[in-house]
């Protein structure tokens, strides 16, 4: 599979780890997909430095078998594959199909399936570690599926979750960028920042965030990653 490794002076990337696929290798999967900004100079910005973030609390240990739970097109899922031994996913959408099939014939192995966050498809205790990049805030249950990333994880297993800070600004942001979707920015995220830490910190015994930008209050900031261990 060709990359669009980002350039550093455009997007700041630090981490090698992440390059975005070319856009031919991925399919849409629905109206609120947001894969047509990782294309969009200074927009993809953003959206790759959540990528970056996650990547980063990976690089700090061994990555075995890993479970990406919402991939959706399946733009991280390349990157995933160049940390961990290797790759499962699961996502609500119904083009899985499309995603595994693109997927396969630029070379990417990955077990993906269809399922819910609420309900994983996979028996208690079967990963190393869980990533789930902006997927809880559109749950409103998220009490439900931080219980169910817990089960999924062996006992030394840790889950990385991203998820977008709640505030003025980023309410602001999130509702210009979905200006032609149907739903409102509080219906497409019922759960906010302070949900999802509650949660976490409800299902796990140590929960570690960053945020960014790291200069400014949580609840100022723009997007936070929670590091979690049982």
């Amino acid at each position: 599979m060709r990359f669009l490794r980002a350039a550093a002076g455009e997007t700041g990337l630090k981490t090698k780890a992440v390059e975005i696929p070319e856009r031919k290798f991925l399919v849409e999967t629905d109206e609120a997909d947001p894969l047509k900004f990782y294309y969009i100079p200074g927009v993809r910005y953003f959206y790759v430095k959540r990528f970056e973030m996650v990547a980063a609390e990976l690089m700090s240990s061994r990555v075995g078998r890993l479970l990406d739970v919402g991939f959706g097109s399946g733009v991280f899922l390349p990157s995933l594959g160049r940390l961990a031994d290797s790759v499962y996913g699961v996502d609500v959408h119904e083009k899985v199909p499309d995603v595994r099939r693109l997927l396969k014939s630029s070379g990417v192995s990955a077990f993906l399936v269809q399922g819910s966050a609420l309900e994983i498809p996979f028996v208690a205790g079967s990963f190393d570690t869980l990533v789930s990049v902006s997927v809880l805030e559109h749950i409103r249950e998220v009490g439900s599926a931080a219980g169910e990333v817990s089960r999924v994880l062996k006992n030394s297993g840790r889950a990385v979750i991203g998820f977008p800070v709640k505030n003025t600004l980023t309410t602001a942001a999130i509702g210009i960028l979905g200006m032609n979707l149907s739903t409102t920015v509080d219906e497409r995220h019922p759960s906010s920042h302070t949900d999802i830490l509650e949660a976490l910190r409800g299902s796990f015994s140590e929960v570690s965030i960053r945020w960014f930008p790291a200069f400014v209050p949580l609840d100022l900031s723009l997007y936070c990653v929670a590091t979690c261990r049982k």
